[in-house]
């Protein structure tokens, strides 16, 4: 047909002009290679001991545990001894008679709370009096004060240290939960930062193997074997292999301001991107389901915490349990007394147990109604119930979890090593498509259609390679194992 022809010498001139034409250099992004090119060499422990120093998380986390240190010291002071002192003087006249009378005395006590709930204490007064005569009174009094009915026992009468000791178990456990989720976060930040890296040098060598084949292309269009149109495909090829690196460089420097962000380094305008390490390989390993869902079950910072929760509400049970009894004291009182006009004499008398006075009471106490008591067991059977269903779905969520990340590192294993067997016969496709290329046999489409193939498996491997490290990282927190395994240790509260 006649238009046939204009249509050829057109296809000729433009492979005639490609191919005099150098292969395209891709223009270079301002900065963009350059940030990637000077990235700092990081390891995953020395960014993880910097994030434990400097968390805001973290040192939240802290001072929540100091401050419940504080608490259980003060419910400590239950126990400390109580020492009074009290010093008066007094003067009364009596009408009719004009009689004054005037005193002076000191009264001395020393005290403390028990552990039964009880009280015990020792009095100690001397006093002078004066109207008509002068006389002194000295007395040393010890008394014993027991609940017989509520109150009674060490559960009830110490229930607020046992509260403070909960609450300070809670506080270290939220931390430790805290300090694994930051490790965490930080672990799975580093690992996908590394799988960036990966693909940016998977995309290099493939970049390298298609422009080894763009001259492979020339020599045969300059020996004439091949029309000078044969290279448009491998130059595309080569336009997107840049434009996929471009890409790949973009995300590094995205990911490393992430991890920046999440361990709290600073950039400058000469260090912005984190250059950061994987292992080539991976051992084969075998998980035991069961026994990963005994440790969760165990060993998990956020279920122990909530447990703790649970043990205080259970002592605020009690508690609330004993107010609704009614309360019987029973109070001893034992000492010897001094009366005479002169001082000595009064201590005489006293020391030689003269005079004895014996005190016995018994003490009843009922609230008519007890809505306050009732009211407060019902908040606190609220909050039990409410403790109870946390506790549930944690632990339904702890199992769900252990499940799906062992299978998660199940399928990453497999699909590592579908991966390798891929990439070794890809690489044996790329070598013989090769060689037929060069033989004539092969066109350039089967060639790059052998490079892409090749490419991918090794994206294959990489993202299966970083799934198994991040499922591995998931694990560990869940079985409260992360901090140990990055050798983390929480400074206690109480020794800061």
């Amino acid at each position: 047909m006649p238009f046939i022809r204009p249509i050829l010498v057109l296809s000729s001139l433009m492979a005639s002009f490609y191919s005099d034409v150098a292969v395209a250099q891709p223009t270079p992004v301002a900065g963009l290679e350059k940030m990637v090119s000077t990235a700092r060499p990081v390891d995953l422990g020395g960014l993880l001991a910097i994030a434990v120093r400097s968390e805001p998380r973290l040192t939240r986390a802290r001072i929540d545990v100091l401050a419940a240190d504080a608490a259980v010291l003060s419910a400590a002071g239950i126990d400390d001894w109580l020492l009074a002192a009290t010093g008066a003087w007094w003067s009364r006249r009596i009408e009719g008679i004009n009689i004054v009378q005037e005193g002076v005395g000191l009264d001395v006590n020393l005290g403390r709370a028990l552990p039964t709930g009880g009280a015990l204490s020792l009095r100690a007064q001397t006093r002078r009096t004066s109207a008509t005569n002068t006389n002194y009174i000295n007395s040393v009094e010890a008394t014993f004060v027991q609940p017989l009915w509520q109150g009674r026992g060490r559960a009830v009468a110490r229930a607020e240290q046992a509260r403070t000791r909960a609450e300070r178990d809670v506080a270290t456990l939220l931390r430790e939960s805290t300090a694994s989720e930051v490790v965490e976060e930080i672990v799975t930040a580093y690992w996908s930062l590394a799988q960036a890296w990966l693909e940016l040098d998977i995309r290099r060598g493939d970049l390298a193997l298609a422009e080894e084949q763009l001259r492979n292309t020339q020599k045969n269009i300059a020996a004439g074997a091949v029309s000078a149109a044969e290279s448009l495909s491998v130059r595309h090829h080569l336009v997107d292999t840049r434009n996929a690196i471009v890409r790949a460089q973009l995300v590094i420097v995205e990911r490393s301001l992430e991890l920046r962000r999440l361990v709290g380094l600073d950039v400058q305008p000469d260090d912005v991107t984190l250059r950061v390490s994987v292992p080539a390989t991976i051992a084969r390993r075998q998980f035991d389901l069961a026994a990963m869902l005994t440790r969760a079950l165990e060993r998990n910072p956020r279920l122990a915490a909530l447990r703790a929760g649970a043990r205080g509400v259970e002592l605020a049970m009690g508690v609330a349990e004993d107010a609704l009894e009614p309360s019987l004291d029973l109070e001893l009182g034992f000492g010897p007394l001094g009366l005479a006009d002169e001082p000595g004499a009064s201590l005489n008398n006293m020391v030689s147990l003269d005079d004895v006075v014996f005190r016995v009471g018994l003490t009843f106490r009922q609230a008519l109604g007890q809505r306050a008591a009732h009211g407060r067991l019902a908040e606190v059977r609220a909050t039990r119930s409410g403790y109870q269903v946390e506790l549930a779905e944690m632990r339904a969520q702890l199992g769900r979890a252990v499940v799906l990340e062992l299978a998660r590192l199940q399928s990453a294993q497999e699909q590592m090593d579908l991966a390798q067997e891929s990439i070794a016969l890809s690489e044996e496709s790329v070598s013989a498509v090769t060689l037929r290329y060069q033989n004539g046999s092969a066109t350039n489409f089967e060639v790059l259609e052998r490079i892409d193939d090749l490419e991918q498996a090794r994206l294959d491997r990489a993202g299966a390679l970083i799934g198994y490290l991040k499922s591995t990282t998931a694990l560990q927190a869940i079985t409260g194992d992360l901090l140990g395994r990055y050798g983390i240790t929480l400074e206690s509260g109480s020794g800061d």
